[in-house]
């Protein structure tokens, strides 16, 4: 099932607010850790044994350390998220969150994103794990990616934004809880044909399109349409795969109800099917109408009622 059509369907991106920089927290990475143990014990022996040069070396490698420290710190420290949004996707596909940061202060370099633990700091997914990626003077945005496998709204989980910049030994993080909510369509799946009215069938068969009215130009060869609508003139002069689309009246419009997915076992199985439905429609260019329990859409053509017809199957209650 080709789903290009709607993967422009996107709200627009909302209004950005500030929100207040969150508190750094700052802890050892393992090599950090070691590197700790490495000087005290340095430091020690050369007290105990009254050593200039190796008590010099532990404060050498004690100042790196702090300084490694201070940068790690500075490096998020002012960051706050500015807003953040989701596209809509189809389950089984990963849903995308944009998190925007705003411009403040230097450069920010080697930052990652990740799941916040659900308790304390120390638990969780490494920040070394994940992705890396810098955020310029002017701001920016980053990109979190969470696996989805049913439909409806979902919210994105607080993250951890992080960073062990810039010798790896110590790691800079902060708590962030993006107010956004992604909306999740259910899979096009399904066997049954399309429930289109007697008559019309013959018509989108016959030209390509809901009816063979008036020529409306070409489109781009889909998988399932029929050979009778390509344009084999178009192909012989060039590389380009097309298909005669027409146009006819009123006529060709088209309601899917539930009463057309009642017999299917399962309540998720019918939402499938009638997704699979809107999409072939709107391939076809058929105006398309929706008519569920407690929710009725008059028939429309046009990837925003497209929109308008999935988000009530993904917010569909039964």
């Amino acid at each position: 099932m080709d789903r290009s059509a709607t993967a422009a369907i996107a709200p627009a991106e909302p209004a950005l607010v500030s929100t207040p920089s969150p508190r750094v927290r700052l802890r050892p990475t393992a090599a950090g850790a070691f590197h700790l143990v490495i000087t005290l014990t340095i430091t020690l022996g050369g007290i105990n044994y009254n050593s200039a040069l190796a008590c010099g070396l532990g404060s050498l490698l004690g100042a790196l350390a702090l300084v490694s420290a201070v940068h790690a710190w500075r490096n998020l420290h002012g960051v706050a998220l500015r807003g953040a949004w989701a596209e809509p996707v189809f389950a089984g596909e990963p849903l995308c969150f944009h998190l925007a940061f705003p411009s403040v202060g230097p450069a920010r370099h080697a930052l990652s994103l990740d799941l916040a633990p659900q308790r304390g700091w120390h638990r969780g997914c490494t920040l070394t794990d994940a992705s890396t990626f810098d955020l310029p003077h002017q701001g920016g945005t980053a990109t979190f990616t969470l696996p989805t496998t049913t439909r409806g709204r979902k919210r994105c989980p607080c993250l951890r934004l992080g960073s062990i910049h810039p010798l790896g030994l110590f790691q800079a993080s902060v708590a962030i809880a993006p107010e956004a909510i992604g909306l999740v369509y259910p899979a096009p799946d399904g066997s049954w044909p399309l429930p289109l009215p007697q008559g019309q069938e013959s018509a989108a068969l016959r030209g390509g399109g809901p009816g063979t009215d008036d020529f409306a130009g070409l489109r781009d060869y889909h998988p399932g349409d029929p050979p009778r609508a390509i344009a084999w003139r178009t192909l012989a002069h060039g590389d380009r795969l097309a298909v005669k689309r027409f146009v006819a009246g009123a006529a060709d419009s088209l309601t899917l109800r539930w009463d057309h997915v009642a017999r299917l076992p399962a309540i998720e199985q019918g939402l499938s099917q009638l997704c699979r439905w809107l999409l072939q429609a709107e391939r076809l260019n058929l105006a398309v109408g929706l008519d569920l329990p407690g929710i009725r859409i008059a028939p429309g053509r046009g990837v925003p009622h497209l929109a308008a017809c999935l988000r009530a199957l993904a917010e569909f209650d039964a």
